[in-house]
């Protein structure tokens, strides 16, 4: 009797998975508004083994882990955009399995010049190939279909900012709940080094400058945008230092102007090694420390303060997912794995969990959803070892 009482209970939850998967996602929703009474949190294998997405002659096709995101879910599908050595292509599956062909989106031949960002409607992308000096960013905003194609907004890429002596790298595009698009990025200004931001006034799939901006962070290296509600933002941005570490700097947007300087962690990171999402009004971030390669979480409510995640180490490729329901959902590789850590109401799990044992695939540039729109949370990686390929598997 308990038994059959367990089963229905696993079909009914089942049944609920399956309603919500093939739900409209709402545009501008806004970032982990807490539900009355919220699903259980995602925890079966999109694919136990990874599917293969496709093929690349880039060893970092899903680059940059955490920050320049490059897969959703919407309108009944898995969206995974990656770049094949040439161009930026996207290709979409139905139950995260069998994939169409690639479409061509524009070319594009390192997947770190290009990232892109799912708003609950409408997917943006930011791209700066071929990232010369003098070369411009550029923006594009399109309406992913259940068919599997795009509709786009404009009919070719629009022009973000141009400077004759300005060269980007790594953009990390990001909206605001109001639909309103920024993009940070490594920018090589004068021969020297800047993360800049970029905001644009529009929110109809054009561009148009800011005042004020491009806002440049001299001797900083990248900058990550971080939507909060209504048109409020946070900006993640850090600087290298000796032995590839990082300090981590942050300004808040108001909505009108940006503050001072803030410092979420006093801590060094190492290379690369952080994600940041935002749930309501916090902000999160998670890295790993340089030196103890210790995980840990900072937020953001008005204040920083932070915890180290007991026990979890290590942290390559770290990225960071949230839930509608505020849930944040950690992956990172612990070679030859792939693992992940839930938190739920501020309380980490105690032990990391397996998501997919990659040996001997040798997984790079783990790479998830920024907002797990539906509950599903797609996780994407490259095969290190050529010739490359792009997988997925994930929760749901």
């Amino acid at each position: 009797m308990a038994n059959l009482t367990k089963l229905k209970k696993d079909i009914s939850e089942r049944l609920r998975r399956l309603e919500q998967k093939f739900q409209p996602t709402r545009r501008f929703e806004e970032p982990g508004t807490e539900e009355d009474e919220p699903p259980a949190s995602p925890s079966n294998k999109i694919s136990p083994t990874g599917s293969l997405v496709g093929s690349s002659s880039d060893a970092q096709a899903t680059s940059w882990s955490g920050k320049g995101r490059k897969t959703f879910y919407a309108n009944g599908r898995y969206w995974v955009f990656y770049g094949d050595g040439t161009n930026i292509v996207y290709r979409t599956s139905i139950n995260g399995i069998t994939w169409t062909d690639p479409t061509t989106v524009v070319a594009c031949t390192l997947s770190h010049y290009f990232s892109i960002f799912f708003d609950g409607t409408y997917l943006h992308y930011a791209n700066c190939f071929p990232g010369w000096v003098g070369q411009p960013m550029k923006y594009r905003r399109g309406l992913p279909n259940a068919n599997g194609t795009i509709t786009w907004s404009t009919g070719t890429e629009v022009t973000v900012y141009s400077h004759s002596q300005s060269g980007f790298q790594r953009p990390v595009i990001a909206v605001d709940t109001q639909g309103y698009p920024w993009i940070g990025c490594y920018d090589q200004y004068y021969n020297d080094l800047y993360a800049t931001v970029m905001k644009s006034t529009t929110n109809d799939g054009t561009w148009s400058m800011a005042s004020g901006f491009p806002d440049r962070y001299y001797s900083y290296h990248a900058a990550v945008p971080v939507p909060m509600t209504g048109t409020k933002m946070y900006i993640i941005y850090f600087r290298i230092l000796s032995g590839w570490t990082w300090n981590i700097r942050g300004k808040y947007w108001n909505g009108s102007s940006l503050g001072d300087p803030e410092i979420p962690t006093s801590r060094l990171c190492s290379y690369g090694l952080l994600s940041v999402v935002n749930a309501l009004d916090t902000v999160h971030l998670v890295f790993s420390e340089s030196g103890t390669a210790n995980i840990y979480h900072a937020k953001r409510d008005g204040t920083w303060t932070e915890q180290i995640i007991s026990g979890a180490h290590g942290g390559n490729y770290l990225t960071l997912s949230v839930d509608p329901a505020k849930r944040l959902y950690l992956f990172w590789e612990d070679l030859p794995k792939i693992v992940y850590r839930k938190c739920i109401k501020n309380v980490w799990d105690s032990s990391d969990t397996e998501l997919i044992d990659l040996d001997p695939l040798n997984p790079s540039c783990v790479n998830s959803v920024y907002k797990a729109y539906g509950y599903i949370i797609p996780v994407i990686w490259t095969k290190e070892n050529g010739p490359y390929g792009v997988y997925l598997s994930g929760l749901i």
